[in-house]
């Protein structure tokens, strides 16, 4: 049944509509929404790679194929703040303690109930380091 051929006044309004939106979202579609770090309202920034300037790096397929390349893409970021931020590098979330170079079991959890990974407690879980930011926009 073809809805929009027996409410063709209703599609009407709707296509109209659209390109009234359209029209005023499209010359800011490619501008970039900074992340926001030194801000007391959110301590610590998490950052991540569906984030990456112009690189489409969303899902697990992504990941999974190396979307970015060795060298991933650019955040932008605007520091609210002058100050040394730490900046810790992980592959894995924090909350899975797991090590730089493991690999994670498949997940076979069931509600209420999931195993851990056994973990290394000697390996790195984590690249840091500390750089020094100026206030100001994304650059």
């Amino acid at each position: 049944m073809n809805v929009a051929a027996q409410h063709s006044e209703v599609l009407a309004k709707m296509r109209d509509h659209y390109e009234r939106w359209w029209a005023g979202v499209e010359p800011g579609v490619n501008n970039f929404v900074p992340t926001h770090i030194g801000s007391a309202a959110e301590n610590p920034v998490a950052l991540c790679c569906s984030e990456w300037q112009d690189v489409r790096c969303d899902g697990k397929e992504s990941v999974r194929n190396a979307a970015g390349g060795p060298r991933g893409g650019p955040w932008n970021i605007l520091v609210e703040r002058d100050g040394t931020y730490d900046i810790e590098l992980r592959r894995w979330p924090r909350e899975s303690g797991a090590a730089l170079r493991s690999g994670l079991p498949p997940f076979q959890g069931v509600v209420g109930h999931s195993e851990r990974a056994r973990l290394s407690p000697s390996a790195p879980r984590m690249c840091r380091w500390a750089t020094r930011s100026s206030t100001g926009p994304p650059r």
